[in-house]
């Protein structure tokens, strides 16, 4: 694949579009990229984790805004986190 898609790829996937959309709106093999995807280390795979992950870390970030501001969901949502952050520590 084009290194070129590299930055695409990365903003679609800030913006949660699934892998089969992605490859439509880039008019890329589907089969192509999710092998791409799923090869650790890929420039593809680089890409999606690092639009996935940011906009993950803007709900966490926000998530935690609203803990702060007291919103008993945010909270649980919160503790939910730390235990699953925990989890992955020990394993």
């Amino acid at each position: 694949m084009e290194n070129d898609l590299m930055p695409q790829i990365e903003e679609l996937a800030r913006v949660l579009t699934p892998p089969s959309q992605i490859a439509a709106m880039l008019d890329v093999d589907e089969d192509s990229l999710n092998s791409k995807l799923s090869i650790h280390g890929s420039q593809e795979r680089k890409a999606f984790l690092r639009g996935l992950s940011a906009t993950a870390d803007m709900i966490r970030r926000n998530n935690i805004e609203l803990a702060n501001a007291g919103s008993p969901e945010a909270i649980r949502s919160c503790f939910a986190a730390i235990n699953r952050m925990l989890d992955d520590m020990e394993e």
